[in-house]
Order: structure tokens, then sequence, then C-alpha cells
């Protein structure tokens, strides 16, 4: 990640370390990104996992792309650019937060933003928060079988006033 840094970069370098110590029989998705503090851009690439959740102001939203294949079955990489705004969230989760028994990938996906676009402005405000948020209104009601894991960022407001 330190010599190549473009996220599509280190996601190639990943399928072949891999390829070269797992088997085919193991898959592994992930998204990785890279933000930008200072101009808020997040370049992207998505080996096979869920889309990131922004949750900001404005809304929430998925960062859609087309995911490639998950992690040790080359292909070329996708890279994409995104711009989040100061004070938005940016969350990443397991498929067990929007998939179980009851409810499919696209319904969960589905309810994860329409859950999301209900948070008080307390909720959003806070990453934490949120990710507390997310798990007891994604999982409430579900028998739940499979592991949860969230991840947030969030891209902080910079006070840009001068100090006196």
């Amino acid at each position: 990640a330190f010599s190549m840094p473009e996220p599509a970069d280190v996601l190639t370098g990943l399928d072949r370390m891999f390829a070269a110590t797992e088997g085919m029989d193991q898959v592994t998705t992930l998204v990785y990104f890279v933000l930008d503090p200072v101009t808020g851009q997040l370049d992207l690439s998505n080996a096979g996992h869920l889309p990131p959740l922004l949750v900001g102001n404005a809304g929430p939203s998925l960062l859609e792309t087309d995911p490639d294949t998950p992690l040790g079955v080359s292909s070329e990489r996708g890279h994409h650019k995104f711009f989040v705004q100061p004070g938005n969230t940016v969350a990443l989760y397991s498929d067990g937060l929007v998939e179980n028994r009851k409810r499919s990938v696209d319904a969960g996906l589905d309810e994860l933003v329409h859950v999301a676009s209900e948070a008080p402005p307390e909720v959003v405000g806070d990453p934490q928060q949120m990710l507390e948020y997310l798990v007891e209104r994604m999982l409430e009601g579900y028998e739940q079988d499979d592991d949860v894991t969230l991840l947030a960022v969030q891209l902080p407001v910079i006070d840009s006033a001068p100090e006196r």
C-alpha cells in the first residue's frame, strides 16, 4: 500500500499473495479505499464486496460500483472515485448486517439505506452512534446466524477560521 497506493494496485498485489497462499475454495471479498481528508476524494476498489454506505446531511446512499471478482481470482481491478463532504461518514459492513434467512441481500441493502435515512441528526453526526444504530435497527426482529462487522470513517469538518 505504501509503494503503490492506488486501491486497484493494492488489490492486484493482494490477488497475487492470496493466489500463492490460499486454496481455490477460499473466497474473500473486501473494499479498499483511500480517503483524502483535505479534498474529500475517496478512491475505491471493490473485490466482490457489498457497497459502502455514505451517510450525511443530504441523506444516505450506497457507493455503487460493479464489484470485481473476489481476491485470488485475477481480474482487472476497477478504480472508482467519489467525493465525501466534511462531516459525512462512510460505513463498511459484512453481509451479516443485511442478509439472513428471511432477507435477501438486495432487500437488505434497500432496508439499510432506509434505516440510515431515519437516523436522528445526533446519530448521523457521530460514527459510533451510527454504527450502534445500524446494528440495532438492522438486526431487530431477525434471528442472527452470521457474523456482523462494521467500520465507519468520518471525514472531519475542518474549521478554517483563523485563531486569535
